[in-house]
């Protein structure tokens, strides 16, 4: 149900778009990644080699990252010949196309070996975890390198709590709390003076002043939105008049770095809401639902620990239903991976003597 009430406001929303043949291609090439990313967990026979299919892709994905930097450093990584982003120079991202992509992604995949180390395949599970790391290390994300340990130890600590309003604080709490010092430093002064306070940049790279802006034009239309994918890098934007004092030229924005606040952007307020409980608490309810097998287990630990960073990186980032992202195409995993979990017992992969 929940399912379907997010593509009933993703379709009402196409109404509210000043170009709705682009907004509808659009989602339509959307609906096309979700369908994609659904139909993996329909490939494998077995738990088994769903595992190893997700290992193994992440092995090479994570080989892909590294043979960039070694044999084509001057794409593979930032250089200081970058009009938009100098800052950048020395950062490594590989195959991606920014180095936060590729921080994110490379904490993700680190992720995806600590499932093939808990399958019982330490060598391959070690050997991405390293790989993993040590390419993060290098991106220089330090939001993707900070958040990591703390996802696998929040969700070490939910697999071993019972009770489902504790996980619910300890998975959901703190994405809400991070929201609340993000976005909440925009609406309220004194959030943004505690931020002052605790931080050396209250601004968050100068997402303060797109967010202040988003608010702003948010106001104008809070019940429909501005329509999917029908804001930002469009003239409503570009030629957009602000009552603010503002320090980015918000023309240009590609996104307003908080998935949350770009729903309500795009959707309005209720089909936000919608979204935010299919894809920010209704996970954590799979997780609590977990069929009690061994498979089911692993996989709904990992599909945790990824949805809980992208959950958390949402609220400096934009993934949400953006089709050409790796970072949302992982999060389906997880959501599809948690919801697979809570209601249906996997295969287990044939004993050795069976396979023979």
């Amino acid at each position: 149900l929940s399912y379907g009430l997010v593509l009933l406001a993703l379709f009402v929303s196409l109404g509210q778009s000043l170009a709705p043949g682009d907004a509808f291609r659009a989602l339509a090439f959307t609906l096309i990644a979700i369908f994609l990313v659904a139909s993996l967990f329909l490939l494998p026979r077995d738990a088994g080699r769903f595992r190893h299919l997700l290992f193994w892709a992440a092995a090479i994905t994570v080989a892909m990252a590294w043979f960039g930097v070694i044999a084509m450093p001057d794409i593979a990584i930032h250089s200081d010949v970058d009009a938009f982003e100098p800052e950048h120079a020395g950062s490594w991202r590989g195959h991606f196309t920014h180095k936060n992509i590729a921080g994110a992604m490379m904490a993700i995949l680190a992720l995806f070996g600590v499932y093939a180390v808990r399958s019982g395949e330490r060598a391959l599970g070690w050997g991405i975890v390293v790989g993993a790391l040590v390419f993060l290390w290098f991106t220089r994300s330090k939001t993707s390198f900070g958040l990591l340990p703390a996802v696998v130890i929040l969700v070490l600590l939910a697999e071993r709590i019972p009770w489902l309003w504790a996980r619910l604080v300890l998975l959901v709490g703190p994405v809400l709390a991070l929201n609340v010092l993000t976005l909440g430093s925009a609406l309220f002064p004194g959030i943004a003076e505690f931020n002052r306070g605790l931080m050396k940049d209250p601004s968050f790279t100068g997402r303060f002043d797109i967010w202040r802006f988003g608010f702003e034009k948010l106001a104008e239309r809070p019940w429909t939105g501005f329509g999917y994918e029908s804001f930002w890098m469009t003239d409503l934007a570009k030629y957009a008049e602000s009552k603010l004092e503002l320090a980015w030229l918000v023309g240009g924005i590609v996104h307003g770095h908080n998935s949350y606040l770009d729903m309500a952007i795009a959707l309005g307020w209720p089909g936000a809401c919608v979204v935010i409980w299919a894809l920010a608490v209704k996970p954590v309810l799979d997780f609590h639902r977990c069929r009690d097998t061994a498979e089911n287990r692993l996989l709904a630990g990992t599909c945790l620990m990824i949805w809980q960073f992208v959950a958390l990186c949402s609220c400096l980032e934009v993934f949400f239903f953006r089709r050409a992202d790796p970072i949302w195409a992982t999060l389906l995993i997880a959501v599809f991976g948690l919801r697979l979990a809570a209601t249906h017992r996997l295969a287990e992969p044939p004993a050795p003597a069976e396979r023979a």
